[in-house]
C-alpha cells in the first residue's frame, strides 16, 4: 500500500522513471511474498501434526495477518488448531484475524481460548498484551464495557512488565477515552 502510494505520489510530481521503479519493487516484493506463503502451504501438508510444521502455522497465518489477508489468515489458524488444538499461540492469531475481519464474538472466544491454555506458570509472552489490547477492543465493539476496561487493565501491566511504555500509554488513552464516554 505505501509503495503504492509512493509510486503515485512520484508519478503526480512528473518522475515517472522512478515512479516505476517504485512499481516494479512493489511487483517483486509481492511476488516473493505469494512464492513465500505457498512454500508454507506445501510444507504444512508434509504432516500437519508435526511438532516441526508449528513455525509453519506462525509463519503463515502472521505473515497474511501483516499483508492484511486477514480471512486466509484465520484459515490458517484454524487448521493449526486442529491439528494442535493445545497450542495457545494458535487460538491468539486466530482471534486477531477474526477481530480484523469484524467477527468480534468469536474474536473474543479465540482469546479467552489462547488465555486459557497458556500455563500460568509461564511469564506471558510479549504478543499477549497485543491479544488483550484486540480482546478490549472486540469488547468494545460488543459494547461489553466492564469487560473491555478489564482486558485495556490487563494489557497495560503486561506491557509496562516489558517495558513497551508507548502501548502501555496507548491503552491508558484508550480506558481514559472509554471513561469520558460513560
Amino acid at each position: 500500500m505505501l509503495m503504492t502510494s509512493g509510486g503515485y505520489a512520484l508519478d503526480f510530481l512528473g518522475r515517472e522513471d522512478e515512479a516505476v521503479e517504485v512499481w516494479r519493487k512493489k511487483d517483486e516484493i509481492d511476488h516473493k511474498s505469494e512464492k513465500l506463503i505457498t512454500a508454507y502451504k506445501e510444507g504444512m501438508k508434509i504432516d500437519p501434526k508435526d511438532p516441526k510444521i508449528v513455525d509453519l502455522y506462525l509463519y503463515t497465518g502472521y505473515y497474511l495477518l501483516q499483508l492484511g489477508r486477514y480471512e486466509e489468515a484465520a484459515k490458517i489458524f484454524e487448521k493449526a488448531v486442529k491439528a494442535m488444538p493445545d497450542n495457545s499461540i494458535f487460538y491468539a492469531g486466530w482471534g486477531k484475524a477474526l477481530f480484523k475481519l469484524g467477527r468480534y464474538e468469536e474474536a473474543c472466544r479465540k482469546f479467552n481460548k489462547a488465555n486459557e491454555l497458556f500455563p500460568s506458570s509461564a511469564p506471558y509472552p510479549p504478543f499477549f498484551a497485543d491479544m488483550n489490547t484486540g480482546w478490549a477492543k472486540a469488547l468494545l465493539n460488543l459494547g461489553k464495557i466492564d469487560k473491555a476496561k478489564e482486558k485495556i487493565t490487563t494489557a497495560k501491566e503486561m506491557y509496562e512488565k516489558q517495558g513497551r511504555k508507548a502501548a502501555a500509554e496507548r491503552v491508558e488513552n484508550l480506558l481514559k477515552e472509554i471513561e469520558t464516554k460513560k
